[in-house]
């Protein structure tokens, strides 16, 4: 390495700590987001409402289900008695009931937890865009989960803030 390249590396460092020194944040806030999340009123809200609006496919799923395992209680009594294509019969109803329990099944899960991400989404939206209001009304330039934090001294938590304001929207 030439004295010029290791000059001008000698400057560019000293260049950077001088502004990184200049522009250190120093209010430095955190928040419990899974505190908040479990705590806000709105995922209450939300788990209320997936509840009702999900509750009639449960019910038709529990009614399958309960159907399946009567038929399988018959076919298991019955199949020494049954001649052959009854049995036969009973067995491909079966098997075909399955599947479309399984089919349904599969759709109400997908279509529940997609549910569930999209009102996760909107309270975990909700809760960023207050955090924003209560760090900018406190003069906080830099606001962190507590949770993605080994160790920490001297920041305060401004978790109970934003959730009094959650509780007032």
């Amino acid at each position: 390495m030439n004295t010029r390249s290791l000059i001008s590396c000698f400057i560019f460092t000293f260049i950077f700590m001088f502004i990184q020194k200049t522009y250190a944040i120093e209010k430095i806030a955190i928040i419990n987001l899974i505190n908040i999340f479990q705590q806000s009123p709105q995922q209450a809200l939300a788990a209320k409402q997936l509840e009702i609006e999900f509750q009639d496919r449960a019910t038709e799923l529990d009614l399958i289900q309960r159907d399946l395992n009567a038929k399988i209680e018959i076919l298991k009594r019955n199949s020494k008695n049954m001649d052959s294509n009854a049995r036969n019969a009973l067995e491909e109803a079966l098997t075909a009931q399955r599947e479309n329990f399984s089919n349904k099944a599969k759709s109400f899960d997908h279509d529940q937890m997609q549910r569930q991400h999209e009102e996760q989404n909107k309270i975990i939206n909700q809760i960023k865009h207050i955090t924003k209001q209560v760090a900018f009304e406190k003069g906080y330039q830099l606001v962190i989960d507590s949770n993605a934090i080994i160790y920490f001294n001297n920041i305060q938590d401004i978790t109970e803030d934003v959730l009094k304001k959650m509780d007032q929207k």
